[in-house]
């Protein structure tokens, strides 16, 4: 080691001796020395002697900006980067240098300006449009920023599509950070579809540094519900990030939410083990609530009730899922019991609360805490659709609408709660008010259909076209528009039974018997137990002396 640092001092008085001896460029090369030993005090201070001595070298100006870039000194990395552009013109890289520095500074109007002058001095300089785009989207001009992003999303999509490995490997990071971008934005925008499918893409060109953009990006599939596809991507992510409990839980929500559509234990059981792993690596009482959660649905509640014990003094989120599960087991007044114990305003404990007193049969109680669960739950259409439900429960129709209607009040944009409101109507046979409510709900909800792949929405719009079209035809109100109505139905969703139905009756009553049975007779495959589905189908049978 001692013979290790007498030989780099000596490099260093070499170079200094060289220097006395007239050869101004050991300066130079004495500043890189300092530079490899990472004394960049010293590495600035000699090249700053430099540069007097040999004004036109404008490397030296380089090294000087990049010094002062690595120690994030970004004040004077900005100061000699706009210095070397006023003397080397001709180098761009300098002028490049003062947008990063000036991004980095916060000063993003200043940046962009520079930025935009790259990209007009050299548009096929995929670098200069990038900087260009991400700078538009980290300012929030978000309609100007996808313009150029996707721009340069489509240059580096013909680029890589025509080259080598190598050449995608040269532009993986600025393809990152223009999906990154459109993801982010479109998310903002709250277009998730695209959010998701820009994300999935940013995902591919990025490296294993990117931690943000990946807790970014597996909270937007949580909350875009595409647990499929986080399942994948949290199992990828796990291979590099092996005690990041993050992903794990995340790797759970994704199980478990995928076990409630599809109804399959084997997911609860991955929903356990991944929540576990998460729990193992960093104590989380939510980790523990959604192992309650599991156990709960695979139907192991001693297991459950000992997991949702352990985190009852965490939050009242906690307390509610026992007392959820103490009603599942019907043990009303434990669960009441348990609910008047918490001194808390939380809508969901009163809605407990409402439902213990209407099985007790103090409706008054009970319509008490429902009306509670509202008042601090304003903006929630369960409380309002909870409260409405029990006034229909028990035979106060005009009181259950008032509720909806109200709800509208605050919230006129929620589909919903239209539609809701129109299905009472409906039952009422008030057909008039069911007409007014259902084009309302069409009208806000065909401004969402167009945009989204949400398979949540699409299928409610085919409940709403099919329970609206067939009131229509059904009642001989306007069978052609109901018919039409219909027919959206079946496109967005062609194998549900009551929609096969609903059609096959419509074209019934225009008249076309043989193609009304070829859909009517599918969907009683599928229903044979449906009192309605089994009428249409015996008219029609004897209409077509089919035995």
């Amino acid at each position: 080691m001692i013979f290790l640092i007498a030989l780099l001092d000596t490099i260093e008085i070499k170079l200094k001796e060289e220097f006395k001896k007239g050869n101004n460029f050991a300066l130079k090369e004495l500043a890189k020395y300092y530079l490899k030993k990472e004394n960049y005090k010293k590495a600035l201070k000699t090249l700053k002697k430099y540069i007097k001595l040999n004004f036109d070298d404008d490397s030296a100006y380089d090294l000087i900006v990049r010094i002062y870039g690595t120690l994030k000194d970004f004040k004077n990395a900005y100061y000699w980067s706009k210095q070397a552009y006023l003397k080397f013109p001709d180098n761009i890289n300098f002028l490049k240098y003062q947008a990063i520095f000036l991004d980095h500074m916060d000063k993003i109007d200043q940046a962009i300006i520079i930025y935009k002058k790259l990209y007009e001095m050299d548009s096929t300089n995929i670098e200069n449009l990038v900087n260009y785009a991400t700078a538009l989207y980290r300012k929030g001009d978000y309609d100007k920023a996808i313009i150029f992003l996707k721009l340069a999303d489509s240059i580096l999509n013909e680029i890589e599509s025509k080259s080598s490995f190598d050449v995608y490997l040269k532009y993986q990071n600025e393809h990152y950070r223009v999906l990154a971008a459109l993801s982010i934005i479109y998310n903002k925008k709250q277009d998730y579809s695209k959010a998701v499918i820009y994300g999935i893409r940013a995902y591919i060109y990025s490296s294993r540094e990117k931690r943000d953009f990946y807790d970014y990006l597996v909270k937007l599939l949580y909350d875009s519900k595409e647990y499929e596809k986080l399942i994948e991507i949290c199992q990828d992510l796990i291979k590099t990030y092996t005690n990041e409990s993050l992903f794990y839980t995340y790797l759970g929500f994704g199980y478990f939410n995928l076990a409630q559509q599809k109804n399959i234990d084997s997911l609860y059981i991955k929903a356990l083990e991944a929540f576990s792993v998460a729990n193992n690596i960093s104590f989380s009482p939510v980790n523990v609530y959604y192992i309650a959660r599991s156990y709960k649905e695979l139907g192991l509640k001693n297991e459950a009730y000992k997991e949702i014990d352990k985190v009852l003094d965490y939050g009242d989120e906690y307390k509610i899922l026992k007392i959820y599960m103490l009603l599942e087991d019907r043990r009303i007044e434990e669960a009441k019991e348990f609910a008047l114990t918490i001194k808390s305003k939380e809508p969901s404990l009163f809605a407990i609360l409402a439902y213990g007193f209407e099985y007790e049969n103090k409706l008054k109680l009970a319509e008490k805490y429902l009306k509670l669960a509202l008042k601090y739950d304003k903006n929630n259409l369960k409380r309002y659709r909870d409260l409405s439900n029990f006034y229909k429960r028990h035979n106060q129709v005009s009181k259950a609408r008032e509720v909806l209607l109200e709800y509208i009040k605050l919230e006129p944009q929620d589909y919903l709660a239209y539609f809701e409101i129109a299905e009472e109507y409906n039952r009422s046979a008030m057909f008039d008010k069911a007409i007014y409510y259902y084009e309302s709900a069409i009208k806000i909800l065909e401004k969402i259909i167009d945009t989204t792949s949400n398979k949540e929405i699409l299928k409610f719009a085919s409940i709403l076209y099919n329970n609206y079209g067939y009131m229509l035809v059904n009642e001989n109100i306007d069978i052609e528009k109901g018919f039409n109505l219909l027919k959206k139905a079946i496109e967005l969703n062609p194998t549900d039974p009551h929609i096969l139905d609903s059609f096959g009756w419509a074209l019934f009553k225009k008249g076309y018997f043989e193609e009304a049975f070829k859909y009517i007779k599918r969907a009683y495959s599928e229903k044979p137990d449906d009192s309605e589905i089994r009428n249409h189908y015996e008219i029609i049978k004897k209409i077509l002396n089919i035995d």
